[in-house]
């Protein structure tokens, strides 16, 4: 029979994916208004274009003004979107717990998400507040220095804009502050994933008596990252032990490891086990999905061999941590 911490786990993993759905969308409308505040300040060149190098130096300041205002309005309405969306994070563990453990967990209170939101890592950097002054300035000198450049070697500011905003041909995607899109983009899918870990954490250190340690769960498929591949199932102690993302757009998740002494209630749907899962994790979780999941995760041909022997999912990877191609699996006689 299954137990609480299986159940668990399966919906936290169909959860993180429906998570990486919100923040494929919330990373749209981020690119949307970052593009409406380039936009104004490519836009305040044309306006000015300046003639003298004291006009390109106030067209410039009035640049760093727009940029400065753009990513401080950025960063209001992204830390408004994080409590809400840490305050529901919460609120689905809690219930999850609840519902199927029977274990009541006690929540953290608002100075708790306050800290999560002001201290949680992005990536490489110390905390959001940090990525926004970071991609601010960045930004900024991206514009300026190629603004300063190319004035200087005679081109025209239209010229300079273009090369900046990119074409419409090609979606704008050529031109030279696509690059501050693109992490802008992995800004916001790692923070989005590093806030949901961090919330989890903090709420298990606030219930010690019930949840001591977790359980890393990778997704096992042809875009999972070696270092997501080694950590699949490792068990490491609440605050001691690593936590997704371990890179951009990394779509690992944790589940609790339930202690054997939590005191359930009556009503609790099903066991706390206490047990230390072995082997590949994964495999259990894919077998209990419907044929629809297994195919998109694995593909045709390898759902084929899965379908007949559910070990087969141990050779689609190399000792190495590489995964096989269809056709290396069928020289293999995998497939």
């Amino acid at each position: 029979m299954s137990t609480a911490e299986d159940i668990i786990q399966d919906k936290q993993i169909g959860h993180s994916i429906y998570m990486t759905r919100y923040g494929t969308g919330l990373s749209n409308r981020f690119e949307k208004d970052l593009n409406e505040g380039f936009n104004k300040a490519l836009a305040n060149y044309i306006m000015k274009d300046p003639a003298t190098k004291r006009g390109l130096a106030t067209a410039n300041k009035t640049a760093h003004d727009i940029l400065k205002e753009t990513y401080k309005d950025l960063k209001s309405s992204y830390t408004d979107e994080m409590r809400e969306y840490i305050n529901y994070e919460l609120t689905y563990q809690y219930n999850n717990t609840k519902g199927l453990a029977g274990v009541e967990l006690k929540l953290i209170d608002n100075t708790a998400v306050t800290g999560i939101i002001k201290e949680t890592p992005i990536g490489n950097y110390e905390t959001m507040s940090s990525w926004f002054s970071s991609a601010s300035l960045s930004s900024y000198n991206n514009i300026v220095s190629t603004i300063n450049r190319g004035w200087d070697e005679g081109k025209t500011i239209d010229q300079l804009v273009r090369d900046l905003k990119g074409t419409k041909t090609l979606g704008y995607k050529d031109g030279l502050l696509q690059t501050s899109r693109n992490n802008a983009r992995a800004f916001v899918k790692t923070s989005l994933k590093s806030m949901e870990t961090q919330t989890q954490t903090e709420l298990w250190k606030a219930n010690p008596d019930i949840v001591k340690k977790y359980k890393w769960v990778s997704v096992l498929d042809s875009r999972t990252s070696l270092i997501c591949q080694s950590r699949d199932g490792r068990i490491y102690e609440v605050g001691k032990g690593d936590l997704p993302p371990a890179h951009p757009n990394c779509r690992s998740s944790v589940t609790p490891v339930f202690d054997s002494n939590a005191k359930q209630s009556e009503d609790a749907r099903y066991s706390i086990s206490g047990k230390q899962p072995s082997g590949t994790t994964y495999r259990e979780f894919l077998k209990r999905q419907p044929a629809w999941f297994q195919k998109e995760v694995l593909g045709k041909s390898r759902y084929e061999a899965f379908k007949k022997d559910s070990n087969s999912i141990d050779k689609f990877v190399s000792p190495a941590g590489g995964i096989y191609t269809v056709k290396e699996l069928q020289t293999k006689g995998v497939l």
